[in-house]
């Protein structure tokens, strides 16, 4: 990867963020705009008039709302996804590391050479009792 690489990175992700916040921020006002110029109704609404109101002007704001909740979770993702990769890819390219010496592996299984003396003139006299074929 070349110094231009990450150069264009840089500079590429703050832009894209900068262009939703933007383009989020800009449809946040339009549509706080356009609820401010809806006339008030001359006559009393009937219930059923009233929720069908309340539907149609909440609608875009809920757009708006999913919209930026996409928006964070697409940036969100990407962003694990470009951590993950980078670090899988360190891991392939790394180079291995050095293998494990294998002079005497078993060493620090093994008893003393003392212990192993003392021990052998204990262990033959409880097979003494045993009677063959028993």
């Amino acid at each position: 990867m070349s110094p231009h690489d990450t150069l264009l990175r840089r500079l590429i992700v703050p832009s894209v963020l900068a262009f939703v916040v933007v383009v989020l921020a800009a449809t946040a006002v339009y549509l706080v705009r356009e609820q401010r110029a809806l006339p008030v109704p001359a006559k009393e609404l009937t219930d059923a008039e009233k929720t069908a109101l309340r539907t149609q002007a909440t609608a875009p704001t809920q757009i708006l709302l999913w919209g930026i909740g996409l928006s964070f979770s697409f940036l969100g993702l990407t962003y694990a996804f470009l951590r993950w990769s980078r670090q899988y890819r360190a891991r392939l390219t790394s180079r291995p590391p050095p293998p494990t010496p294998v002079d005497d592996v078993w060493s620090m299984y093994r008893l003393p050479k003392e212990s192993l003396d003392d021990t052998s003139d204990t262990r033959g006299d409880a097979d003494d009792d045993i009677a063959p074929g028993a």
